[in-house]
């Protein structure tokens, strides 16, 4: 059982009959926020929960953003799993937060510990509003509750088929799986000057006018690049064949193994197999059977600062559907990301410069937030349809002219 698979247990056979405890208790702090809560103050602390998935914390930006521009006195505090700590720091400069609240992910004992320990500075910070960043999760919805914060607002299915995680919101917002994350997001702000909302409308049109900002290059981190002997004027392509956290949505090895190939022919080009330590199962098969010293596995050995340095550097990234395909966004790096089982509509990289590789099918998206992305599929046909002919005559006839042309 891998580590997600872990999580949707505890989440489901945990987090059901806990959130099933508490809820009254909500219910009843709901009652009393109403009688007491003061109208028209503006609130001070804002607890932001967001623990799992990378590359959804860099499309909740525009809401850490106009949270910034609406509300300039509050202090934002943000939970999250450790492993996200980085990009949130990405953005320092761009957004303000107060503080990160990490909770180790790698290890259940720790976790636990981690997230007692949260609930004990909640106490003490004493929180005006939550905003629980999840679609379905009940360990956020848990947080929401223990947070104190007499606003929680957060996603809530209404008449949808969405997952059960207790009733702990007062300003429940309808999750609208036709929408990008950003907007769903955003719309999680409108609701946050009411007194409460226990009804879907949102009678306002969000559009998403937030630029994403530029990662510059840091020349410390740069230099520290020079361990990995990386020749000099080559053509960088980066490529990330799939971690193992959700196989279903990963492109065939084998249809890697043939682009790679292809961009080894020219030895001008050099290729950087990228990614967490999870990726080196399938980079090692491919640096075995492809055996071309112009193909390095760097995966598990870089901070994502130092990944962040390989995109400026890079002509091309191509990857699955994942975080390395958001992170790219803040970047100039051409990207080529590949869809099956969940649609660029909701998650797709918001860049000029990615090139979405996507099948289409009827049956797609199998994995959403009302299954925790847990699908019966057992045979990703949708991503096998992409040929990697197709990929390969797409770098050929468009990106390497653009490329040529910048």
């Amino acid at each position: 059982m891998n580590q997600i698979s872990v999580f949707r247990f505890i989440d489901k056979w945990i987090g059901v009959p806990v959130c099933y405890f508490f809820t009254p208790l909500q219910h009843l702090r709901k009652w009393l926020a109403r009688i007491f809560l003061k109208a028209g103050t503006g609130p001070k602390k804002i607890l932001i929960i967001k623990l799992a998935e990378l590359g959804a914390i860099v499309y909740a930006y525009p809401l850490f953003k106009k949270i910034n521009e609406d509300y300039p006195d509050a202090k934002i505090y943000v939970i999250t799993f450790h492993k996200n700590r980085e990009i949130l720091e990405l953005f320092n400069g761009s957004i303000k937060i107060e503080r990160l609240i990490t909770i180790r992910e790698n290890n259940l004992l720790f976790m636990f510990k981690d997230l007692c320990k949260a609930i004990g500075c909640f106490n003490q910070l004493k929180f005006d509003i939550a905003i629980d960043l999840e679609f379905f999760a009940r360990i956020s919805a848990l947080l929401t509750f223990f947070s104190g914060a007499p606003k929680t607002v957060g996603f809530y299915p209404y008449g949808h088929e969405g997952l059960y995680r207790g009733d702990f919101l007062t300003h429940k917002v309808l999750y609208n799986p036709l929408k990008h994350v950003t907007i769903n997001y955003l719309s999680l702000l409108v609701a946050m000057d009411l007194d409460h909302k226990d009804s879907p409308e949102v009678d306002k049109n969000i559009v998403n006018t937030c630029i994403f900002p530029e990662y510059s290059s840091n020349e410390h981190i740069y230099q520290g690049l020079a361990r990995f002997s990386i020749p000099k004027n080559k053509y960088i392509y980066l490529i990330n064949a799939g971690e193992g956290t959700i196989p279903l949505r990963e492109w065939p090895l084998e249809n890697f193994k043939k682009v790679s190939k292809w961009i080894l022919e020219n030895e001008n080009n050099i290729i950087l197999l990228v990614g967490a330590a999870s990726a080196n199962i399938k980079a090692s098969q491919l640096i075995l059977e492809i055996n071309n010293e112009r193909m390095r596995n760097l995966c598990g050995q870089t901070t994502l600062k130092e990944l962040m340095e390989f995109f400026l550097m890079g002509s091309m990234l191509i990857t699955n559907d994942g975080g390395l395909a958001h992170f790219a966004i803040l970047t100039p790096i051409q990207t080529i990301v590949f869809y099956g089982p969940e649609t660029p509509e909701v998650f797709g990289p918001l860049s000029p410069r990615v090139h979405i590789f996507y099948s289409h099918w009827p049956c797609s998206p199998c994995l959403s937030a009302f299954n925790h992305r847990n699908s019966n599929c057992r045979e990703n046909h949708c991503l096998k349809a992409i040929k990697p002919e197709t990929i390969i005559d797409f770098i050929k006839t468009k990106l390497i002219k653009d490329m040529e042309l910048s």
